[in-house]
C-alpha cells in the first residue's frame, strides 16, 4: 500500500512473511539514481530533526545497487501465519507511518 507524497516519493506500507515496515521510499526512475540520492541527501542533512521529531527506530537506508532509498521503521517478529497478531502489527504500522509522515512533513517537496 502507498500513496504519493512528492515527485518521486511514496510512504508505503509493507508486510513481508517476517516483518512489517513503515517508510518514506524515494526512486526517481532507473537512470536518474542521482537524484534519488540527492533527494535522500537531502532528508539526510535534516536527519538529527527527524530522528528527534519520530523517536527511535528508524533506518536510513541508501539502497545504491536497486536505485532508490529509504527512510523506514522495521517491525520483525510478524508471522503470517499468525493472524492473532495482525492487529498489532497494523496498529505498530499505521501508528508508526503517522509519526513518521509528521516527522517529514517539514523536509517534503
Amino acid at each position: 500500500m502507498k500513496v504519493r507524497v512528492g515527485q518521486g516519493m511514496w510512504m508505503t506500507f509493507v508486510q513481508r512473511s517476517d516483518h512489517v515496515r513503515s517508510e518514506l521510499y524515494i526512486y526517481k526512475g532507473p537512470d536518474r539514481y542521482h537524484e534519488t540520492e540527492d533527494l535522500y541527501k537531502w532528508f539526510l542533512q535534516n536527519r538529527e530533526d527527524i530522528d528527534s521529531s519520530y523517536g527511535p527506530g528508524l533506518k536510513w537506508n541508501p539502497e545504491e545497487n536497486r536505485n532508490a532509498c529509504r527512510i523506514e521503521h522495521i517491525f520483525p517478529d510478524f508471522d503470517l501465519e499468525d493472524q492473532y497478531c495482525w492487529d498489532e502489527y497494523c496498529i505498530k504500522s499505521i501508528l508508526s507511518m503517522n509519526n513518521l509522515h509528521a516527522a517529514l512533513s517539514p523536509f517534503l517537496e
